[in-house]
């Protein structure tokens, strides 16, 4: 069974990082969006008090991560490439005789466990309604 060497953990905690950041960034902007509207109309139309569509909203959060996982591991991969590029982590790396799928193989493994978290979260944990319906075709 393989290691998990400095590199692969160095390479990952910069991505999480990142994934942190995006996911919870385009999670954000979702609820700044789109739920604010049906708060609005919630409070408007029918006198809901504020605690329960809160409640109603944090319901929908694990539907709204799933949603927003593959764009946080997008941002992330992208960022953490990015920042590894400008610093020129990867030239050195490269010159210490490191391949590029060497390098590249932590972010690949990140974005197949998010794949697999996302996917596991839709299935067993997010209500079968959320920001967008499953029988939606926008």
């Amino acid at each position: 069974m393989p290691t998990m060497t400095t590199l692969d953990r160095y390479v990952i905690f910069e991505a999480l990082q990142f994934l942190t950041f995006g996911t919870l960034s385009v999670v954000g902007i979702f609820f700044a969006t789109v739920e604010f509207k049906h708060i609005l109309e919630m409070l408007g139309l029918f006198a809901v008090p504020v605690g329960t569509i809160l409640t109603f909203n944090l319901l929908q959060l694990p539907t709204g991560v799933m949603y927003c996982l593959p764009a946080g591991i997008l941002v992330s991969v992208i960022l953490v490439l990015a920042r590894m590029h400008d610093d020129s982590e990867i030239v050195a790396l490269q010159a210490a005789g490191v391949s590029r799928l060497r390098i590249f193989k932590p972010l690949v493994t990140l974005g197949i466990a998010c794949s697999i978290v996302s996917f596991a979260i839709g299935e067993h944990v997010a209500p079968r309604r959320g920001f967008f319906p499953r029988n939606c075709l926008i």
